[in-house]
């Protein structure tokens, strides 16, 4: 009796847990620890896999003291345990050897961060497919898709109705603008508002459980209210324009709309229950309006450089546009990769981190010009996927790899329609075809998006796919009595999931605390937060560091502490070259150029400065840094010329973007001034001083050039003299009276010569 309430607590928290991960998946914002579209993302669900695995253990446990043993993870998981051996492989754990790899910890450590939200996806998925067993719990689930749906919706509805109407009506609008880390408060929400795709894909996940609960509800009002989340749905869904969502949502309806029709064919006479007709013409009608009323919504918002909606479709079907040329250019780069480990790929999370050197090698190659301007096109050099999970797949796992996620995927399948097929009442079907179905709008979606990448999107697959297996799990295990050797079967299960439950929600923790605490750092050591001591937030950032040696990012903050405020380029370039084994951050190339600029290491900063200029011309700090090499290798010109470029850019966009603008001003001035254009070296030394106002110089270099061009050259005896004078104070508080005295023999020049 004791296992028995304890098993049914368990399934009852369980539920919750699932129902209530779907909501803050979808809406938790915490503006100290969610970066946009990154890993850190995945923190909520990795408590969420924690938690499911704990749930997992007190289940095995109740059916080893009361209940007869039953295998307690679905059968289709089997298919991927080879991909543990696919990993120690990738990992070179049967050859390893200290000498054959230097960043083989951190190698490990990396790829271990990056399977942690893998590992919880399938505690996620495996608790789902025990708890929703029963008809009752399954709609139970529709019902908490639609609550999570009509908040979706309802925000994209006050988004749309904002932007067709400039009135400020949305929701978000109440928290107001936040602007930290370069990102609004609306890309802070998991995977919704902010980006048309992540909009897309959810709805286009969503939607269909919410129609089969609907076409299932035997109330009017719940049929009503679950029509109107559909028809929102896909109107929000046409209008984003999103060509991943769009695939989903045809896929998906495909798959619903095949097997209903087959299952109203095949169905028993005397099983009235079995499907519903509905009017099919008022439905059609219905659609069709959603779609011209979303089209039209579509071109009224988008901008005059983004084209026609039909334009943008033709463009795809045409294979042109941007879109196709970056997807292209991704594929290519994949499949680059893959020719290099084609059975087992190059490891869990490399696309991302080769995918710049590989751009490198395909920049320098025979086809480089063609390859420029598909690189021009991307949105961003940081490609942490593919725009395809497939391809993904393939390139990171291999053709093995592959082979055994869709030996999963139709492992999961065949159990799936096994249910449905003895599926009796008309409701109990559309449920669970509903929750199906939108399984296979991701896996529709897959070919030109990422759903499994984004943490809301993963954590609702997660549960629709391990609902939908549930009726048949519940009948698989190992039936008869208690015997020994079957609870020496569970004991090792038990112990296992309370062990990954743990790890998982230290991680989760880990995590949780190094983000927050590396955004507090990386806020001081940018100047975001005035008065922040730097060194202090080095030092946190090591500790963070060692919490957390996965993440790459942590190593550029400190590269770059050490680089700006130790004045250690030695140790920047080592931790450069860290970050560069396990993250994706471009900037990490101009970073090591000026570390090697610092150094003196003119002939190692070249190739990094050349390979970024092609990737990005526009880069803040790029040009700078060029006149910087230039101006070394003494060609004067080349040097004026990347100073300017530099100075253009930070004025006519954001100066605050680029530390390097005073540096600029001064280094273009002394170029001008060796040239001989002494006017226009006089324009640039003022402004390096405007914009170096209230600072106090350690040494008065401008100063003491422009009274000497003043005084020389432009016979500006006046303006010279008060330069000489403001050089000779600063002089005069540091004490330095030999400099005093000679400016004091400046000043008797301009003297005599009057």
């Amino acid at each position: 009796m004791i296992a028995a309430g304890m098993l049914e607590a368990a399934r009852c928290c369980s539920r919750l847990l699932l129902a209530g991960g779907i909501l803050v998946t979808l809406l938790l914002i915490d503006s100290l620890s969610v970066q946009g579209f990154r890993e850190p993302k995945m923190t909520a669900i990795l408590f969420y896999g924690g938690m499911a695995f704990l749930f997992l253990g007190v289940f095995a446990l109740a059916w080893l003291l009361d209940r007869p043993i039953r295998f307690p993870f679905p059968t289709p998981l089997l298919a991927l345990l080879p991909l543990v051996l696919v990993f120690c492989w990738q990992m070179d754990f049967f050859n390893y050897s200290v000498e054959s790899s230097p960043y083989h910890e951190l190698k490990s450590a990396y790829r271990l961060y990056i399977l942690s939200p893998a590992l919880a996806w399938i505690a996620v998925f495996t608790l789902s497919s025990r708890v929703f067993g029963s008809p009752k719990s399954s709609r139970y689930l529709g019902w908490m898709i639609l609550v999570a749906m009509a908040l979706e919706v309802g925000v994209v509805l006050l988004e749309i109705i904002q932007n067709q109407t400039g009135l400020r009506v949305s929701l978000l609008n109440l928290a107001g603008e936040i602007d930290l880390m370069g990102q609004e408060i609306k890309e802070r929400i998991y995977g919704t508002i902010g980006n048309p795709n992540f909009v897309a894909g959810y709805l286009a996940i969503g939607l269909f459980p919410v129609l089969g609960w609907s076409l299932g509800c035997n109330r009017l009002r719940g049929q009503i209210c679950g029509g109107w989340v559909t028809s929102i749905s896909l109107l929000a869904i046409i209008a984003t324009r999103s060509k991943g969502g769009i695939l989903a949502l045809v896929v998906g309806g495909v798959h619903y709309g095949f097997l209903c029709h087959r299952r109203k064919v095949h169905r028993r006479d005397g099983d009235r229950q079995a499907i519903r007709s509905f009017p099919k013409g008022p439905i059609l009608i219905l659609v069709i309006a959603l779609v011209l009323f979303g089209w039209v919504l579509a071109d009224r918002g988008s901008s005059p450089s983004e084209g026609t909606y039909l334009g943008h479709w033709l463009e795809t079907l045409t294979l042109r546009g941007d879109s196709i040329a970056v997807r292209a250019l991704l594929a290519d780069s994949g499949f680059r990769m893959w020719k290099e480990s084609p059975w087992v790929g190059i490891g869990a999370g490399e696309f991302k981190v080769e995918f710049l050197s590989t751009l490198q090698k395909m920049l320098q190659g025979q086809d480089a010009e063609r390859y420029a301007g598909r690189v021009a096109r991307l949105h961003s050099l940081r490609a942490n996927h593919l725009h395809n999970e497939y391809l993904q797949i393939l390139v990171e796992w291999g053709a093995l790899g592959l082979a055994l996620v869709m030996l999963f995927l139709a492992w999961n399948q065949v159990l799936a329609l096994e249910y449905l097929r003895s599926a009796r009442r008309g409701r109990d079907f559309h449920m669970r075809l509903g929750l199906l179905s939108g399984f296979w709008a991701a896996l529709g979606g897959s070919l030109f998006d990422l759903p499994f990448h984004r943490p809301s999107q993963a954590f609702l697959l997660a549960v629709l796919l391990g609902a939908v297996i549930a009726p048949a799990n519940f009948r698989l295990g190992l039936p008869g009595s208690r015997t020994l050797s079957r609870k020496l079967l569970v004991i090792p299960i038990v112990g296992a999931s309370l062990l990954l439950g743990g790890y998982l929600l230290l991680e989760c923790g880990r995590r949780y605390v190094c983000q927050r605490e590396g955004f507090l750092a990386q806020a001081i050591i940018s100047g975001k937060i005035p008065g922040g001591d730097a060194s202090k937030a080095a030092s946190m950032i090591k500790q963070i560091i060692h919490r957390l040696p996965g993440e790459g990012d942590y190593y550029q903050y400190l590269a770059h502490t050490l680089l700006h405020v130790e004045k250690n380029p030695n140790g920047a370039i080592d931790f450069i070259r860290r970050a560069r084994q396990i993250s994706d951050q471009p900037e990490l190339y101009l970073l090591e150029a000026r570390a090697q600029i610092e150094k003196g290491n003119y002939t190692a900063a070249e190739p990094l400065l050349a390979f970024m200029e092609t990737l990005d011309r526009d880069r803040p700090g790029l040009h700078y840094l060029i006149g910087r090499y230039r101006q070394a290798r003494g060609d004067l010109e080349k040097a004026r010329s990347a100073y300017l470029a530099e100075i253009h850019w930070a004025e006519s966009r954001n100066a605050a973007m680029t530390p390097d603008l005073s540096d600029s001003y001064l280094r273009l001035a002394s170029i001008l001034e060796d040239l001989g254009d002494f006017p226009k070296a006089v324009i640039f030394y003022e402004k390096f001083l405007e914009k170096m106002q209230g600072q106090i110089p350690s040494y008065p270099l401008a100063q003491l050039h422009l009274g000497r061009i003043l005084r020389d050259h432009l016979y500006e005896y006046r303006l010279a003299e008060k330069y000489f004078l403001e050089a000779q104070a600063i002089f005069q508080k540091q004490g330095n009276m030999a400099e005093v005295g000679r400016v004091h023999r400046e000043l008797d020049l301009i003297r005599k010569r009057r």
